[in-house]
């Protein structure tokens, strides 16, 4: 007989991609799309990353470029119970995990958590493949997002 079984649940954990402004489908309808979709989640302990194209105005920036829109997305997804992990423990930081090619460093990738599920995230960071001063940092031109949890 154990005394402390181990309760196994699979971790589900959608990956976003939000287009920019520049693409074919409109942001601001995408933003809603993806907070119809995810809401009714977040009673479920779930984690969501990727890129959002997406961040705090004057904070997730190097130069003005996010809009009090985007900016109020965000908030709307904490309102509807999925945390921005990473914000949330860093309420002032400034870390890019993007730079365009004029140098501007934007915080544009992000990981969730539903409230349910946030207490498990024992570290969240970004990573370079290759240190951020080196122009050509590897595979990808976004940093990585190290997610760490605890069973």
């Amino acid at each position: 007989i154990r005394k402390n079984p181990v309760i196994r649940v699979p971790l589900r954990c959608p990956r976003l991609r939000v287009p920019n402004r520049r693409e074919l489908c409109t942001q601001p309808v995408f933003h809603q799309a993806v907070l119809k979709a995810i809401a009714p989640l977040s009673e479920t302990p779930m984690l969501a990353m990727g890129d959002t194209n997406t961040g705090v105005p004057g904070i997730d920036e190097s130069s003005r470029y996010f809009t009090v829109k985007e900016g109020q997305w965000l908030k709307d997804l904490e309102g509807a119970g999925w945390v921005d992990v990473w914000r949330q423990r860093n309420p002032k930081k400034r870390d890019y995990t993007y730079h365009s090619s004029g140098g501007s460093g934007f915080r544009i990738d992000q990981l969730f958590a539903t409230r349910k599920f946030i207490d498990r995230v024992s570290n969240v960071q970004y990573k370079w493949g290759r240190p951020s001063t080196d122009k050509s940092r590897g595979p990808s031109d976004h940093a990585a997002i190290i997610v760490d949890l605890e069973a």
